[in-house]
């Protein structure tokens, strides 16, 4: 009994249910290294999301990460014509952030599991370059 207590008093306080997720959209990046699990994903310096997880592009040159990220109900809806950015966070905040720009309301919106497509590979911003 005070197991069920436990769970239902979990439930009620904590932001997420256990064992479901959110919205999850995927990007291929280039040189997304310091891109971590429970990094920031943004819109116009807002959070609406969180990357779930980082791993290898098995497509690419090596070089290529393919980023898993979980997008608020806030952060919808995204269209196919989305962009993302690799950006770095505050000095006190460390590593990076996804900036993500969701495209024009004209476009068609992606779908929970897309991968976000482009032509080319997704690249850190020019202003993030050493």
């Amino acid at each position: 009994m005070l197991v069920l207590a436990g769970i239902v008093t979990y439930a009620g306080f904590a932001k997420h249910v256990p064992f479901t997720h959110g919205f999850r959209v995927k990007a291929v990046f280039v040189n997304a290294n310091n891109v971590r699990p429970n990094s920031p994903v943004r819109i116009a310096g807002v959070n609406i999301g969180k990357v779930k997880k980082v791993q290898a592009y098995k497509g690419g040159d090596g070089n290529m990460s393919l980023v898993t990220m979980e997008i608020d109900k806030a952060g919808l809806p995204i269209h196919k014509d989305a962009t993302l950015k690799v950006r770095p966070r505050i000095f006190l905040e460390g590593n990076e952030f996804v900036d993500l720009s969701p495209g024009t309301p004209a476009a068609p919106t992606i779908e929970d599991g897309d991968t976000i497509r482009r032509r080319r590979p997704l690249r850190r911003s020019s202003s993030t370059r050493s």
